[in-house]
């Protein structure tokens, strides 16, 4: 899966970032998803908290 997808995914879920981090974190995370200003560590490490892992340097992502 694509970047994208995955943060799709992950977001579809309703609170998504409880127990991980604020609602106001988790919105400035999908507002900065939409202007495609998240840096690759930041993508990283909020998918490594859901259980994905970078299995190709063109950033594709499988869950365990």
């Amino acid at each position: 899966m694509k970047t994208t997808e995955v943060f799709e995914i992950i977001i579809s879920e309703p609170k998504w970032y409880a127990g991980k981090f604020s609602s106001q974190y988790a919105s400035k995370l999908k507002r900065l998803h939409k202007e495609q200003k998240l840096s690759e560590v930041t993508y990283s490490s909020l998918f490594r908290l859901f259980g994905y892992e970078l299995i190709k340097k063109d950033l594709e992502w499988k869950k365990n």
